[in-house]
């Protein structure tokens, strides 16, 4: 995830931010209600950023959570790295889980001395991931 310049300049020096990772299914109707996350932990498995698992918070519920430092440089860019892998085959379907495309929403956000987003500071981005199964009965092997 990019931060974008226009928050760089406000905030050129040390500034604590957070950034959070949630999912959401693609319904029924074709949109994804991101007003319900998924137990993330029970879909993506192995989860980390910038190749470590610490400073983390959260319990696969609803999201995680990493706080840090944002450092402006002279690249004035800031990257995060993250890395997961969704859970699928059998155990996917114990539980009893929908094929369907999944969004993975990254939100980062700074925050003041108490730890309150700051105003203004808000970015979002996401990907999504398909989760199929392929029945291979219906392929023709001729």
């Amino acid at each position: 995830m990019i931060i974008p310049m226009w928050i760089q300049k406000l905030f050129p020096r040390l500034q604590p931010s957070a950034i959070k990772m949630e999912l959401f299914q693609k319904n029924e109707n074709g949109t994804y209600d991101e007003t319900k996350p998924l137990e993330i932990g029970s879909y993506l498995q192995n989860i980390v950023k910038d190749s470590k698992s610490d400073d983390i918070s959260g319990n696969g519920d609803k999201a995680y959570q990493w706080k840090n430092n944002f450092v402006s440089d002279d690249t004035k860019h800031q990257f995060a790295q993250f890395t997961f892998t969704p859970l699928s085959g059998g155990k996917f379907e114990q539980n009893s889980y929908t094929y369907a495309n999944y969004r993975v929403r990254l939100t980062a956000v700074l925050l003041d001395k108490s730890g309150s987003e700051l105003d203004g500071t808000k970015a979002t981005d996401y990907i999504i991931y398909t989760n199929a199964r392929i029945y291979q009965d219906m392929i023709d092997n001729n």
